[in-house]
């Protein structure tokens, strides 16, 4: 389950509005509809109010911005409560980002991911240590498995797959599959991302190895 801490929206001021640009709000909004389906899943909720808390940066005047804020915070905690999915307001959410399920999600502040990336439940991606100013980049269409754990300052490459319960604490090519504890890459530049998705869902969801001694990965939508 994870943990309601206080909203960073009180504690990264500094920060400018996290939002892709070139779109508006009701406009990223409706994209990110579109992204899951069109149905207002709990993942939805969750990217819409983080786009909510960093759209308020933008509001003039403070006295106006104030009780944005105070929403916000609500909208936030109450997400964090019933689904299970934290998304601190410094994060960095590109476009069409897809949250398939809920439980034991958190994006922390400073990370950023990358537009067309996938999350499943119990993934959490930030920083290695408490205190550090560093955290997590992914690119474009990463594709992160059940329970994954990405920390630190690390890059993930674009059209890369990060397996079920793996442990990254370093950089993920582009298109390579990355499994295990801590995750090693067994293979790289896939020429076909959905073949390696493909084969991701094919295997057991176990952690065992295959007859040909390799481990395992899951994909579980």
């Amino acid at each position: 389950m994870v943990r309601v801490q206080r909203p960073d929206a009180f504690r990264w001021r500094g920060l400018a509005n996290q939002n892709p640009g070139g779109l508006s709000f009701w406009e990223l909004i409706r994209e990110d509809f579109g992204a899951h389906g069109r149905v207002p899943t709990p993942g939805f909720r969750a990217i819409a109010v983080h786009r909510f808390g960093n759209w308020c940066k933008g509001v003039h005047p403070r006295v106006l911005r104030s009780p944005l804020d105070l929403l916000y915070r609500w909208m936030q905690r109450r997400v964090v409560r019933r689904h299970g999915i934290q998304l601190e307001y410094a994060a960095e959410i590109g476009r069409r980002v897809v949250i398939d399920h809920q439980n034991g999600i958190l994006v922390q502040s400073l990370s950023r991911i990358g537009d067309g990336c996938r999350l499943r439940h119990n993934v959490t991606i930030g920083r290695r240590r408490s205190g550090d100013a560093t955290c997590p980049v992914l690119g474009s269409n990463v594709d992160v498995g059940v329970g994954a754990v990405i920390l630190g300052e690390v890059h993930v490459g674009d059209d890369a797959v990060i397996g079920a319960n793996a442990v990254v604490v370093e950089d993920v090519p582009s298109g390579a599959l990355a499994v295990g504890i801590p995750a090693r890459i067994v293979r790289r530049a896939a020429p076909d991302h959905d073949a390696v998705r493909a084969e991701s869902c094919a295997a057991t969801t176990d952690g065992s190895r295959d007859d040909s001694g390799e481990l395992a990965v899951v994909d579980v939508r």
